[in-house]
């Protein structure tokens, strides 16, 4: 096992330095933080995403919430990686190393979830069901209350601007703000509500935005 894991190792910083021909001393440092043999999400934390994502994306220090960004196992099917991989996240300082690319890639593929499962509740016209699905998901990335207002981090905030999500969902482009905001390739910063979500959303203002 062992011997494995040190062929493993080996392998990834081979790999790095061919993809980050010229890396400077710094990006060697950090491969000594960021063992391939030992591919955690601590590390992946502590190392990349409280340092380069923490300031835009307040989800990145909760692996529960970090598993719902990613395929389990399939990085190059994961949405978040591919916008690392292409170096639009995050948009500061020409986005990661190649190194913390390659470690990034290496933990997706052999991730299995977080080590307390996360129970994921019916898709229904429930406050904690679209919470879930719809508001975590689509919203918080930039409704979070540290960025963009209004706030949508609790129920009261949900419930009282539940009419204004349905308008911006719906008709965004043309209010001259789509949600969720695009990209510069145009293309959603966050998952678009399906239509049935949001048919559910409805229907759970006309029932009362019960707190249920």
């Amino acid at each position: 096992m062992r011997l494995f894991l040190l062929v493993f190792s080996i392998f990834g910083l081979v790999i790095g330095c061919k993809v980050n021909v010229g890396s400077n001393e710094s990006d060697t440092f950090k491969v000594s933080r960021l063992d391939l043999s030992n591919l955690n999400f601590e590390a992946l934390k502590q190392n990349i995403l409280i340092p380069k994502c923490l300031s835009c994306h307040r989800w990145v220090i909760d692996e529960s919430l970090f598993a719902r960004k990613i395929k389990y196992g399939s990085p190059d099917e994961s949405d978040l990686f591919q916008r690392i991989e292409s170096r639009q996240m995050p948009p500061k300082n020409g986005g990661l190393t190649s190194l913390e690319i390659n470690y990034v890639r290496f933990f997706i593929q052999s991730y299995k979830g977080p080590t307390i499962p996360i129970k994921i509740p019916a898709l229904e016209a429930k406050y904690s069901s679209l919470k879930y699905h719809l508001i975590d998901r689509s919203c918080l990335m930039c409704h979070d209350g540290t960025k963009r207002k209004p706030s949508l981090a609790s129920y009261d905030q949900v419930r009282d601007h539940a009419d204004d999500i349905v308008d911006y969902i719906e008709h965004g482009d043309v209010l001259g703000s789509p949600m969720p905001p695009l990209d510069d390739q145009g293309r959603p910063k966050a998952p678009v509500p399906s239509a049935e979500m949001l048919t559910l959303f409805k229907q759970w203002i006309q029932e009362g935005s019960l707190n249920n």
